[in-house]
């Protein structure tokens, strides 16, 4: 239903679940296990780009802070691909965690 040029459904998605952030493309290679898990969070804006017995690379299509938050949950079991810039960031918590646990 649009509502005067306002659709609700997409007003939803663009200002509450998305907070703001705009979607952007990642790149993860993870445990085939995990991929009913990747399709029940991110549906449709999953696809598999390769999979085999015991790993699958997917492009998912979501905001920064889920992706994030996901990659962070599954730290073990995946490894992002791309973008370069999420990687680094990924990496460079992990150190910074490193640093203030194991030193």
């Amino acid at each position: 239903m649009i509502f005067g040029g306002l659709n609700p459904g997409q007003y939803a998605e663009k200002k509450i679940f998305q907070k703001g952030e705009s979607k952007a493309s990642y790149e993860i290679e993870c445990a085939f296990e995990l991929w009913q898990e990747i399709a029940e969070i991110f549906g449709k804006n999953a696809t598999v780009l390769k999979k085999d017995k015991e790993n699958i690379t997917v492009k998912i299509n979501t905001i920064p802070s889920v992706i994030h938050s996901w990659v962070m949950t599954h730290i073990n079991q995946c490894e992002i691909i791309g973008p370069k810039s999420f990687r680094d960031k990924i990496q460079n918590e992990i150190m910074d965690a490193y640093r203030k646990y194991c030193m």
